[in-house]
């Protein structure tokens, strides 16, 4: 789902400022071509329900939690 009215995930993970912080996509990377609705920064477990869809997550992974079941949790 591409629209020419934003940026998707793809482009936005091209901008200088995202690339320089190394980011690492950890699921999804075959929707990396939907469009960004809206930007969020957060790194409490929960903030799934604080997003809508559509939104671009960033974060320093340390609401991620250290175990993999945990990483996984936080994805899902």
């Amino acid at each position: 789902m591409e629209s020419h009215s934003g940026i998707t995930v793809q482009r936005a993970l091209e901008l200088p400022g995202l690339r320089a912080g190394l980011p690492e996509v950890v699921a999804g990377a075959d929707r990396l071509s939907r469009t960004v609705r809206w930007v969020h920064a957060g790194e409490v477990p929960n903030i799934a329900s604080l997003l809508k869809g559509g939104e671009l997550l960033l974060t320093t992974g340390l609401g991620l939690g250290t175990r993999p079941a945990e990483q996984r949790a936080f994805v899902r």
